[in-house]
């Protein structure tokens, strides 16, 4: 068991060291060397002022996590920050003679490597790929054998010049388009050691040149001039540059140019995130072009990963950004079911697929995350469609297997296009509501009819059904093939006939509920299911069937319950449904059957006797049903996966 244990604890540490923080998601601070960004850590002096528009920078500090960051000590040679040059965001601009240094890259000359920019040249000069001529996007600081460089040559193309260790091999791939000084272009280079050098230009593949070199160690890099020739560099902007130790695959070349379009609004080719307007922050993702071309690891703002797709085929891609809310404090504005138990951070992100990539998993690195609210003891995720949480949004419950800072979730869930994600915290108490599904239906003559409906997975899981049937009754209630066990079947003097069954442990995931009646009917009927975890299940019911305007009833109950209040009624104008009275909830439903049945749920009560209230601008009759706690002498845990 031993042995186990360690090689476990082995696993988890290699997923932990091995997660895919850098720039959309791809590498970490082994392979994802140097990572420039204009919009993080530019400094006017030595690393403690920030800079300001028009000021100079001495210090533009790496986010790889290698410390590698690229520095000026001479006034003269300073580039300029500025703020507002694309997308709203800054850049930094370089006049010909300005620079900045980086540090060794430490990546082995006997390998690949990649670089991506996203620069502008708003003018230049031309050399050749064997020369030192013209203007220098990035070259080395010294004048050595090995080259790595970006220049301008052949006349107004970008060229990645190369030259290996022992000073063979000098030339390089060249962009086919021409360099456009009107806007920012993306680039990608990068050398798949033993076959090819490539050159992308704003996502497309426009030069491959044979690689039949030695070892070539990419060199310090000098950004923005040539290594030693004044006024040898770029007239215009950088705003941001990755240095990685490998060669992007094109999968992943797809997936940074994606996150890097999104951020800057740039139009390129390959672009597999489409929600730029609204959640075009830190966006990551996962895809695959082909079984030699893939990438299934991804985490966004150093907080959300995904991995383990179960079907990522070629052509898949799952690509996801958010929208920089603030994630410093929990807050209940949105909460599912307007839940006063669940909080959660502000921030959403939104999913864009491409294809099918079949279920993932999720762990969420909560070292960025405020600490939980006293007695909110469960991190979960929560997934909707639409972008509202506070209905119909899926929680799945987050646990940490290695008891740190990590969360996942239990199994890998559907995410579907366009869903949003956002984190929340729950409030260690026994009794959760989950999913709900209401359904109204004539039965059109036949004794029986389904529908699908959704259990939460968790501890001490129900499902509680309510039905309303006109003239006919219901005899049995199925879900998932399993029976239900009546708790109430009530007559009621609108001829209609109000039965509730409930099931412990039901099956999880979605299932069929059938409905199975006296006889045929030809009345449209009514079902509401409520989805628990933590419950023991129906206690005490209250019902008053006399006919009045706004009609209550009472029930005692148990702490920590919740009431299923519901009415039927001539009409439900101005419909309204208070548990305890006073306190009105949400509608849950609102169903015409001949007469109308409407009604909703209470959070969480005290103990004790309750009266519930409700009703229309008709006459009205009123069931409460109460949904109780789970009892339990150990420590009582939350559920929550759908």
């Amino acid at each position: 068991m031993k042995n186990i244990n360690l090689i476990v604890s082995f696993m988890l540490l290699s997923k932990i060291i091995a997660a895919q923080t850098g720039p959309a998601g791809i590498g970490n601070s082994t392979t994802n060397r140097m990572w420039l960004k204009a919009d993080a850590n530019v400094y006017s002096n030595a690393g403690t002022t920030l800079a300001t528009n028009g000021s100079l920078v001495q210090q533009w500090n790496d986010q790889s996590g290698n410390n590698i960051n690229a520095t000026q000590g001479t006034s003269g040679n300073r580039p300029i920050y500025k703020t507002g040059i694309i997308n709203g965001k800054p850049a930094i601009q370089f006049t010909g003679n300005t620079y900045l240094d980086g540090s060794a890259l430490g990546i082995a000359g006997t390998g690949g490597f990649s670089f991506v920019f996203v620069t502008r040249a708003t003018s230049y000069s031309a050399g050749g790929m064997f020369d030192g001529e013209g203007h220098f996007i990035m070259d080395r600081t010294l004048a050595t054998n090995e080259l790595t460089g970006l220049k301008i040559t052949n006349t107004n193309k970008y060229g990645f010049q190369k030259r290996t260790n022992n000073g063979s091999g000098l030339n390089g791939p060249v962009s086919t388009s021409a360099i456009n000084t009107a806007g920012f272009e993306l680039i990608n280079y990068r050398r798949d050691r033993g076959s090819a050098y490539h050159f992308f230009l704003n996502g497309t593949l426009e030069s491959t040149l044979a690689d039949g070199d030695g070892n070539l160690t990419p060199p310090i890099p000098r950004i923005g001039r040539h290594a030693t020739t004044a006024n040898y560099g770029l007239n215009g902007y950088i705003s941001e540059m990755m240095i990685f130790s490998f060669d992007l695959n094109n999968a992943q070349i797809n997936i940074v140019n994606s996150y890097l379009a999104s951020k800057y609004n740039l139009t390129i080719a390959n672009d597999k995130y489409t929600y730029d307007s609204t959640h075009e922050t830190d966006v990551a993702g996962i895809g695959r072009e082909d079984a030699s071309n893939e990438h299934s690891d991804a985490q966004s703002a150093g907080i959300l990963e995904i991995n383990t797709p179960s079907s990522l085929d070629d052509n898949d891609y799952l690509l996801f950004g958010h929208d920089d809310d603030d994630i410093t404090t929990w807050t209940t504005t949105e909460a599912p079911n307007n839940n006063p138990n669940i909080k959660r951070l502000a921030r959403e992100w939104r999913f864009n697929e491409t294809g099918d990539i079949g279920t993932i998993k999720f762990t969420i690195d909560t070292t960025l995350l405020p600490a939980r609210t006293i007695n909110y003891t469960k991190f979960v995720l929560m997934v909707d469609s639409d972008g509202d949480f506070s209905n119909g949004a899926s929680i799945y419950d987050l646990n940490s297997p290695a008891a740190n800072n990590y969360f996942e979730t239990a199994a890998n869930i559907t995410i579907a296009d366009g869903d949003f994600v956002a984190i929340g915290e729950v409030l260690s108490t026994g009794l959760i509501e989950g999913n709900k599904t209401t359904d109204v239906r004539n039965p059109s003559g036949s004794s029986s009819y389904s529908f699908s409906h959704t259990q939460n997975v968790g501890t001490n899981g129900c499902l509680v059904v309510v039905v309303a049937v006109p003239v006919n009754s219901t005899t049995s209630v199925t879900y998932g093939g399993v029976s239900m066990t009546n708790k109430k079947n009530q007559s009621t003097p609108y001829s209609t006939n109000w039965s509730v069954w409930e099931l412990k442990n039901p099956p999880t995931g979605a299932n069929t509920i059938q409905i199975n009646l006296s006889s045929g009917g030809w009345n449209s009927t009514s079902a509401v299911c409520y989805s628990f975890i933590g419950c023991s299940g129906v206690g005490n019911t209250g019902y008053n069937g006399s006919q009045a305007v706004n009609q209550s009833t009472s029930l005692t109950i148990s702490n920590n319950s919740m009431i299923i209040g519901t009415c039927i009624g001539g009409n439900s104008t101005s419909a309204y449904i208070g548990i305890p009275q006073g306190t009105n909830r949400p509608i849950d439903w609102n169903h015409n059957i001949n007469n109308k049945t409407w009604g909703g749920i209470s959070p969480l009560l005290t103990a004790g006797s309750k009266t519930i209230k409700g009703g229309s601008t008709a006459a009205n009759i009123i069931l409460g049903i109460e949904v109780q706690e789970a009892t339990t002498t150990t420590t009582r845990r939350v559920f929550i996966v759908n």
